[in-house]
């Protein structure tokens, strides 16, 4: 079979299939860290397992198959024990040792981890631990010699992604809630919560822990990806936005330190060496904060001034403020804040903001695929990413450095390019007594944002590399989302899974 190729686009490297006979419910590429082996492990929901290991002439064949107890939801490989784990809709994990040519497995251990399905897992080498989180909200510690659980904790949501610092023993758990919680690890055996990062405003369907810049990344049902400076400590967050689909995949291309986000059937490059500025907290006002206009629900002020005013209000997406319509008629591009396409900003912003500000760092490259993308990994000076299709297959594809370096089209193009489908859904549906009265939500973009208020009060965001000193915690402002959740605690939603 000729594999196609494309000097604009993503080159498909390989094409594994013909042995699942029901969808793919997970999969993983990897490797040995001195490269001698590679391989690809599939799961599926016929509760099928296969291990596709690349031979010397560069083809994939199935050196393994499994049945399984139950379909698999996610799938990791421990290197140091030479192992796999296999998370499961039933809540259980089982774990299985390869054999030294990784034709072989047998089965090491199967413990039970949650009610239900098992979200995400990721493993500590060298604490000899394995963290899971499920939907039963909760979040566990578990032997990866015994299977022993060591430690479990509660948290909001329906777990949906897990990442993790082996430097700082700190995991970032996603929740169905749009709320990341962050964990520090205590000697094996307890959870110490540090903080709740909110700014989605639904579930999380994508997280990426970047050791290299101390950045965690985060994608919501919002299309919203947040990058979260954890390392600095300041609690500092930078939005990308302009994606029109929900986010499956995250990946990180230290070559050119470029974000990849996946958005169905287009790859964003979003390049974060350039300065970016973090997105302000919105303010919340009874008046206009420039001219002082009554907002629509100010009827007290309108009643002491004899007027009537029917001022909606509408916030500055560069300083936050809460302001009318007559002081931001001006729409300008805030590529520094995530803004690709032009956004409302006050009658004084406008005077402040630069070329530089307005300078685009985001592409969008076209896919020509009919599956969503389900996740990347970087592979040397290649990043790569893979699809599952219709037909129970799997497809391999490598991003040339070519592309990720070719000017690409802007978001701007990317939107108009998919607007006849956006515009498939009603404007009426998408209406609230809130909206309609003037409530917080602006009228003029997806602008589901940040504001003052807080029911959880103000969290801590943790130093990485500290220790539990005083000095090492820096309060900051809650990131807390005013706008009503998308069935946070839903137990048949599937907020993490790629694969549908």
């Amino acid at each position: 079979m000729a594999l196609e190729t494309g000097k604009t686009g993503p080159t498909l490297l390989k094409v594994l299939g013909g042995h699942h006979r029901e969808n793919l419910s997970a999969m993983l590429y990897f490797g040995k860290s001195d490269g001698s082996e590679h391989a690809m492990l599939t799961a599926g929901e016929d509760r099928s397992m296969l291990l596709w290991l690349m031979r010397d002439n560069g083809e994939y064949w199935p050196s393994v198959h499994k049945e399984l107890g139950s379909p698999g939801t996610v799938l990791n490989y421990i290197e140091a024990n030479n192992r796999i784990a296999v998370g499961m809709v039933n809540g259980v994990i089982t774990v299985y040792n390869l054999s030294e040519d990784w034709n072989g497995v047998s089965l090491q251990k199967s413990f039970k981890a949650h009610d239900g399905r098992v979200a995400d897992m990721v493993t500590d080498t060298e604490l000899g631990i394995i963290l899971t989180c499920g939907r039963d909200k909760k979040v566990a510690i578990f032997s990866s010699d015994t299977g022993a659980s060591l430690a479990s904790h509660s948290i909001s949501g329906a777990g949906t992604q897990i990442q993790y610092s082996p430097a700082a023993k700190i995991c970032f758990v996603g929740d169905s809630g749009g709320n990341i919680h962050m964990l520090k690890i205590v000697d094996k055996s307890s959870f110490k919560e540090i903080a709740v990062l909110q700014g989605h405003r639904g579930g999380i369907t994508a997280m990426l822990w970047e050791p290299s810049t101390e950045h965690l990344f985060s994608a919501g049902q919002d299309k919203l990806v947040i990058a979260w400076d954890i390392g600095a400590a300041k609690g500092e967050r930078f939005e990308m936005r302009g994606m029109r689909n929900k986010v499956k995949a995250l990946g990180f291309d230290k070559h050119s330190d470029q974000l990849l986000v996946s958005d169905e059937k287009f790859i964003f490059c979003w390049d974060m060496t350039k300065g970016r500025k973090p997105n302000p907290i919105w303010k919340e006002s009874d008046e206009c904060q420039l001219c002082k206009a009554a907002f629509l629900w100010n009827v007290s002020k309108m009643w002491d001034e004899k007027k009537v005013e029917m001022n909606r209000q509408h916030h500055c997406r560069a300083c936050g403020k809460a302001i009318c319509e007559a002081c931001s008629k001006d729409r300008t591009l805030l590529a520094t804040m995530g803004h690709e396409t032009k956004v409302r900003v006050c009658s004084v912003c406008i005077k402040k903001v630069t070329d530089a500000e307005r300078c685009r760092r985001a592409k969008a490259i076209e896919c020509y695929s009919k599956a969503h993308i389900c996740d990347f990994y970087m592979t040397g000076s290649k990043p790569m990413y893979v699809i599952a299709t219709p037909d129970h297959s799997v497809k391999m594809y490598s991003i040339q450095a070519e592309v990720l370096d070719a000017k690409g089209m802007n978001i701007e193009q990317y939107r108009e390019k998919t607007s006849i489908a956006a515009q498939a859904t009603s404007v009426f549906g998408n209406m609230s007594l809130s909206s309609l009265m003037g409530g917080n939500k602006d009228d003029d973009d997806e602008d589901i944002h940040a504001t003052e208020e807080s029911p959880q009060g103000k969290p801590l965001v943790y130093k990485l590399g500290g220790d539990d000193d005083e000095e090492d915690k820096k309060p900051v402002t809650s990131l807390y989302m005013s706008t009503e959740q998308e069935d946070p605690d839903d137990p048949d939603a599937d907020y993490s899974s790629p694969f549908q």
